[in-house]
Formats: C-alpha cells, structure tokens, sequence
C-alpha cells in the first residue's frame, strides 16, 4: 500500500461522471443491427488540461491505446462541430467551436496526396514541434498529413483526405516504435513482404494500396495486424501491382467471410482500381456492423415495394456499418448533413455479403433509390478488407478502481492498478469544472504488477471538486483515469436551500448577510453535465430566491450557488 497526504479535504456523494459522456445507441432493425447516430465521446482525447479540454498541442501528439480511440479522438473537434458530440459549455456558432467566449475555428479542407502533393496536405517533419507533435516526427521522418490544432489561431485544422485520416489514426496508437505503433508496424511489414506496392514510411498510401494490402498477404503476417474478412479480385489485384511495379512479388491474400465478425474499430478499407475516379476509401468502424432484415433496409430504401427488399434479401445479405471517416460527400446518416463543411466526421454506409461464407460482395456508400450497389468488378473495386490492430506490446497500464470517501473532513482516495510494467509515478490532480486540472500531489508508482495505492487530500474546494489520475511511464508518455465527480459543502448559515426533496423542481434560495454583488445558479446532473445556468443580483441582508429546476424529471441534481466570496453546493431530489 502506497500513500501521500495532500492538502485538501473532501466530502464524497458518488462519482459523477466522465466528463465526455457516453451517448446512447438505439435500435433500427428487428434482428442484430444497432445504429449509433450519437457516438460515445469519452475521454478520447489523451489530455484535458487545456481551456477548453479540447484546445491544447497534446490534442496533436496523443499517442491511444486503440484504434477506435484515436480514430474519435483526431475526429473529435469535428465531430463536436457537426453536433454528432457535445461537451460541456462548448457550443457551435458557424463552423467554429466556442468555449468561455472564444472562438475555436475548425478548418476542413478536402485534399489528396496526389493531386496537392506537399501544399496543404502535409506538414513538414521540422515544422511538427510547432504543432505541438514533436513525437509524431518518428513515424513520420519527412512530413506528416495535416490533421492538428494551431495554437498561434486557436485552430484545428485538417487538410486532408480519408486516407491521410487514416494513416494519421494508426500513427496515434500505441507509441513511437515499430514495436507498439499501428502504422509502423503495418507500414514496414508490408514493405519488407515486398508484394504489393506501398508509400515509404513518410508518405501517405493511397486507399487502393491499403485495402489490398490487409489482405494478410498469406503467410507473411504482420505483428499485431489481422485480416478479418474482405474479398479481392485476385488476378486483377496481381496484375495491376505488378503494373507499377515489375519487382513486387505474387500477392497471395485471398477471399474471407466472416463480415459479421468485424468489431468497432476496425479498418475497412475500398481498393479501386484503375478505371476508377478515385483509389478507394478507407474508413474506421464506429460500431459493430448491424445485421439489416427487410424492415430495417426499408428505412434506407423507403419507396421500394417489400417484395423486391425480400427478394434481395434472399439473395444476400446487408449489414449496417457506421464509420468515422474523411470524406467529400455524404453517407446515410451523415453528422455532415447539416455542418457548413465537409471532411472529418460520421456516416454510415451498407456492405452487402454473400450468403456462402458472409464475405463483402460490394457496398452501398450513399442514399440510393434502388438496391444497386457497388460490386467487386474490374470497372471499378478491386477489393473490399476489414482489418484490425490490437497491440502486441505488454497490455497497458489499467486503473481497475479510483474512488474517494470523506473521512472526518478529508478524502481518503484510492486506486487500483494491473500490468504495471513501465509505470514510473501517478500525479494526483483536482479540477473545480471538470476542465482544468492541476496536479495536487505525486505518488511513486512500483512499477510492476498489480498495486494499490491511495492518497489523502485535506482541503477541497467548496462544492463539486473533479479527479483524475495522470499517469507518467518512465519514458515519458502519459495517460489519464477517468474523472471522478465529487461534491463537497462547507458548513455556511449565509447560504441555505430548501426543501431538498421536492415534487415539481421548485426551490428556494435563503441567502443572509451575503455581500452584495452578482452570483450564479448552476444545476448538474449526476453525471457531471451543466443543465441549467442562471445569473442573479445579490444584495447586502436577508432575501429568499424561489428557484425552478427546468428539468423536473425525477431525480437527484447539484446546486450550485455562486457568490462574490464563496460557492457552496446542494443536493435537491426531485421525486
């Protein structure tokens, strides 16, 4: 057991929230398929230290644990500006996101590595640091595709294509070795198998040379990389490698079913060939693909008659897959539908399979009147392929517990940890809005192994106090818990609010002998989330505010009230 004593102290309701809350998913077909048209938004991005969490250079250099994280986490900013997620006190005016009075622009140009070469799509390797992505010069030693916040504009700015989204996703996960890192590993097992034609390391593939790349390459498999299904035009694919280049070798991936199979986070990839307009698409599943019955692709297809839906059906199947992805057009379902621009963001598109072996047979990419979709042919798409990463380093650090009790006015917290292997301390930080945080004391990690350990913190901030934990490995990179919420009420006669238990939401404020001055009212939920703002005059003696909750749903909520010289918290039960 390893303790430090902190100055604080603290009272412990529950823990409230993640900060970035999850978002639920619903059901839309009568069978397997689960649509997600809210996406979870949940501490993707590594550091939140910034004001607001998003705007900060660790949004560039972040390195994640998964493929699914990263994917979310670069999309983030544009996800928020397309109203797919939402955070607490940021809003969306225009194609810019505003927190605390500024203004945060997302820029979203659409560009491609061929067409634009280095102007706009890239940024160069020296010039990273200024990103703040200093540590992304390793993967990428000549340039890196341009997805990053510019401090010097408060600006996030992404000028690239889905590919260039792509390769960028692989390069956050893991870390900065070939080893542990998503693109470099994949990038140099397929440059050693020597099969395929394939970017060198600091430049982008195009989507063709990724999707036909994932195809296991037979027998020569990547560390850490699975093919988990996808189909290919064999000859076709062969034949056109070796039309770039004579010295590749005979591609020996091949045809798999198993689509179903496919998970959130995988990398499903479009190779086109060259009688197409474009080299593919390549894109991150957002959830697992959902299996369509006649009733649920009649909502994509509503002026069909159901007899031709069922006679479709019989002869395939269809699943819905929901992707985050950088594109110049619309999906079904797309969070761009009403967004003033294009690029970065969430959509849905609909593979259809054989009923052989569940293998991808061709797709739907946007709205469509008829069921005539994309196939594997030689006019257009060469290969369809779902692959996925999963780490073969040592599991990462995992905090399996963070929790936090009052104990004759302290808090005495503790933790949780496995597969401590790198683990070199955990600072201890506390936030009053659950955005920037501060660290209030250090705790020396073991390092190895499953430890507990726990700290004590003898003077909170009157009213919701946040927690997190960062934890720092001994070379350098660091990673976050998930934020705890905690409510904590000085003792004051000034201030009191009554009754705490009421049926219509309605309250009332006792405010006596409190110096005269402007206040604020702010209402949480138990998840952390601000419902509700209000500002109020304070004069100098005693006065009584009735006070309405607008949200009168059953249930317990924070008030928070928000004097010149204190801030004290309540809780009220709405039943």
């Amino acid at each position: 057991m390893h303790s430090i004593h902190l100055p604080g102290r603290i009272y412990l309701k529950k823990e409230l929230h993640n900060m970035r809350r999850k978002t639920a998913s619903f059901i839309v077909c009568m069978l397997v398929c689960m649509v997600s048209i809210k996406s979870v938004a949940n501490d993707r991005l590594m550091d939140t230290t910034g004001t607001p969490p998003f705007a900060t250079n660790n949004y560039s250099d972040s390195f994640y644990n998964n493929v699914l994280s990263a994917a979310m986490g670069i999309a983030q900013p544009y996800l928020l500006q397309q109203g797919n997620i939402s955070l607490p006190g940021v809003t969306v005016v225009d194609t810019s996101l505003v927190y605390d009075g500024v203004k945060y622009p997302t820029s979203n140009l659409y560009y491609t590595p061929r067409t634009i070469a280095n102007d706009g799509f890239y940024i160069a390797a020296n010039q990273l640091p200024y990103y703040g992505a200093g540590k992304l010069s390793v993967i990428w030693p000549k340039e890196c595709p341009n997805i990053f916040y510019d401090s010097t504009k408060t600006m996030f700015q992404s000028h690239t294509d889905c590919i260039g989204f792509g390769v960028r996703v692989l390069a956050a996960v893991g870390g900065t070795s070939v080893k542990n890192n998503a693109y470099l590993s994949f990038a140099n097992g397929i440059l050693k198998a020597n099969i395929c034609h394939f970017a060198a390391i600091g430049r982008a593939p195009n989507s063709y040379e990724m999707a036909t790349s994932f195809a296991t390459l037979g027998s020569n498999q990547i560390s850490g990389w699975t093919y988990i299904s996808g189909n290919l035009l064999l000859s076709s694919v062969n034949k056109y490698n070796h039309a770039q280049d004579s010295t590749l070798g005979v591609y020996n991936g091949g045809r798999k079913g198993g689509f179903g199979l496919s998970m959130a986070g995988d990398m499903l990839s479009f190779g086109d060939g060259p009688l197409s307009s474009s080299n593919g698409h390549t894109m991150f599943m957002a959830n697992n693909p959902g299996l369509l019955n006649s009733t649920s692709l009649k909502t994509f297809f509503p002026t069909l008659s159901s007899s031709k839906i069922n006679t479709f059906l019989s002869k395939n199947k269809v699943y819905q897959v929901n992707v985050y992805d950088d594109c110049d057009h619309l999906h079904y379902n797309d969070s761009r539908a009403t967004s003033k621009i294009t690029g970065i963001g969430y959509g849905t598109i609909l593979i259809v399979t054989d009923t052989l072996d569940d293998a991808p047979i061709g797709y739907f990419f946007t709205p469509s009147t008829s069921l005539t979709y994309t196939p594997l042919d030689t006019s257009k798409t060469y290969c369809i392929c779902v692959a996925r990463y999963t780490a073969s380093g040592p599991l990462p650090l995992k905090i399996t517990s963070f929790a936090a009790v009052e104990n004759n006015n302290i808090i005495e917290g503790n933790w949780q940890t496995v597969n401590e292997l790198n683990t070199n301390s955990f600072a201890i930080q506390r936030s009053n809005d659950g955005v920037n945080f501060t660290n209030i004391g250090i705790v020396k990690a073991t390092g190895i192994g499953a430890n507990n350990y726990r700290f004590t913190d003898n003077n909170p901030i009157n009213g919701i106090n946040y927690y997190r934990l960062q934890s720092v490995d001994k070379d350098g990179e660091i990673s976050y818990s998930k934020v705890v919420s905690i409510l904590f009420q000085v003792k004051n006669n000034k201030i009191s609010v009554y009754p705490t238990l009421s049926k219509n939401g309605v309250v009332n404020i006792k405010m006596s002998d409190v110096v005269t001055g402007k206040g604020a009212i702010r209402v949480f939920d138990l998840n952390g989330r601000i419902l509700q703002t209000s500002a109020i005059n304070i004069t100098n003696g005693t006065s009584i505010l009735p006070y309405k909750i607008n949200n009168s749903a059953k249930g317990t909520y924070i008030l928070q009230i928000e004097t010149t010289i204190d801030k004290q918290a309540f809780k009220v039960v709405i039943e």
